[in-house]
């Protein structure tokens, strides 16, 4: 199983940090904001990316918490989110003015995959300049972005397009 590609011809890209997918594989609320993203990302209406590390981290985390978990675990990363290759010394350098020290390499990933969203809890984690391209959102940010826009979405975007050949 693999993270699907999108139907959509461009779907928001993420990056995912190891906190969010935690929160949804610890989580008995299948309908938090973290699972929720989970899953619009594995029905490819979003477009899921973790760094190694971050994978890793996921993994550590979940060995040393729940090891019974983590074959489901491997399963929901594999079936969410692609994992990106690691970014260049440049690039993580650009990226340490702007983040901790442990999450340098996030954003670093996250700017390199031109990810329009970095999804965390560690929000506070980040100083990102104007220019950087790329917001910071906890789960519940991003998810009410979403709803947002899918709430100011005209009625012409959900419209049958059979519908609109009869009319004409």
């Amino acid at each position: 199983m693999s993270a699907p590609d999108s139907f959509l011809p461009d779907p928001p890209r993420l990056f995912i940090d190891a906190d969010v997918f935690l929160a949804a594989a610890f989580s008995p609320n299948r309908l938090s904001a973290s699972n929720v993203i989970l899953r619009l990302c594995e029905l490819g209406l979003l477009s899921g990316n973790i760094s190694g590390a971050a994978r890793e981290e996921i993994e550590r985390n979940c060995q040393q918490r729940l090891p019974a978990a983590l074959p489901d675990l491997r399963r929901l990363i594999a079936s969410t989110v692609h994992v990106l290759s690691e970014p260049s010394d440049e690039l993580l350098a650009e990226a340490s003015e702007q983040a901790d020290a442990k999450d340098v390499v996030h954003l670093a990933t996250a700017l390199d995959a031109n990810c329009q969203f970095l999804v965390t809890f560690n929000v506070r984690h980040y100083r990102l300049a104007p220019e950087a391209g790329v917001t910071i959102a906890d789960p519940g940010e991003l998810l009410r972005r979403i709803r947002r826009a899918v709430s100011t979405a005209g009625r012409r975007e959900f419209a049958d397009p059979e519908d609109a050949s009869k009319e004409g």
